[in-house]
């Protein structure tokens, strides 16, 4: 009978430990483990778009309608330069080449040269006929004068249009100058290159910028990018490569959660005996607040 107790607590002892390992386990809520799953764990999460958004050109800031924590859209203004300067070197182009424009399409001068030349030559020649019919009718001094107006004339014709193709091709140069004038008014709009959250506000209202001065830093959330290590000795290419994931992690009030994502690169090398791999994961809001976020601790990669 002694023996009978004496074994029966040492089974109690044993078995101890694994009761509390199971339980631990089911507080945990860890999914049973599934034949055939890889799980890659302690996981980096990273964002897949973050921009510091930078300005591109020099002058006072004059708006600034954003602040940290807004939710922003690709092409949405972020930041605006004071722009006055180029926006009238921008209407002094357009005029310009609205000038040159009309100008390279009139026919006007042509047509004036033309009329002079033929009345020139009618008076040349008049001229010449008298003399025919009556010499010294009119002087050789007088002939020469009609036939230079004449001439004179002719070439009138040829300059206008010289100058109308001149003005075509400086309508030409003018709508460069209209696009660059473009260019630098865009350039003094500063907007956010993605979709994301501002994180950070660099530069107030009022402060002079200089290019490449950054004015926010945007970070997308709905997306991001999940970094897993495998041992070579685990790692098959077949196993890994474009593969459905699901990526765990636990939630603040501890539940864990589980969203759906795809690898999307294999580093080609091999570090620390690790090879790395990396998916894309579409993150959701739990209660109005991202689910998964960069930095994030106990986050595991569930290669399917």
């Amino acid at each position: 009978m002694r023996r009978f107790l004496m074994y029966t607590v040492i089974l109690g002892c044993l078995a101890t430990p694994g009761l509390l390992v199971a339980q631990r386990f089911q507080e945990a809520k860890l999914p049973a483990a599934v034949a055939g799953q890889k799980r890659l764990q302690n996981c980096r999460v990273s964002y897949v778009n973050e921009a510091q958004v930078p300005a591109q050109e020099a002058g006072v800031l004059v708006e600034l309608p954003i602040v940290q924590g807004a939710q922003i859209t690709a092409n949405q203004l972020i930041a605006k330069i004071e722009d006055s300067q180029a926006l009238m070197q921008g209407k002094a182009a357009l005029a310009e080449l609205t000038a040159a424009r009309e100008k390279a399409a009139s026919i006007v001068d042509e047509e004036i040269a033309k009329k002079k030349a033929e009345q020139a030559k009618v008076e040349w020649e008049k001229a010449v006929a008298a003399n025919n019919r009556t010499k010294g009718a009119y002087s050789d001094v007088d002939i020469s004068r009609l036939k230079l107006t004449y001439q004179h004339a002719l070439l009138e014709i040829e300059r206008a249009i010289s100058e109308r193709k001149l003005a075509g091709s400086m309508a030409d140069v003018k709508v460069v100058e209209v696009e660059a004038a473009r260019k630098s008014l865009e350039r003094r709009q500063i907007r956010s290159p993605i979709d994301g959250i501002v994180m950070e506000v660099n530069l107030h209202r009022g402060e002079w910028v200089k290019p490449g001065d950054s004015v926010a830093w945007i970070a997308q959330l709905d997306e991001l990018m999940v970094e897993g290590r495998i041992k070579k000795a685990n790692f098959s290419p077949d196993s890994f490569v474009d593969k459905p994931v699901k990526i765990e992690f636990e939630l603040s009030n501890g539940q864990r959660e589980q969203l759906d994502g795809q690898i999307v690169f294999v580093r080609p090398s091999i570090e620390a005996g690790d090879v790395r791999v990396y998916a894309k994961v579409k993150n959701k809001k739990a209660k109005g607040h991202w689910a998964l976020l960069p930095g994030m601790d106990a986050v595991d990669m569930i290669v399917e």
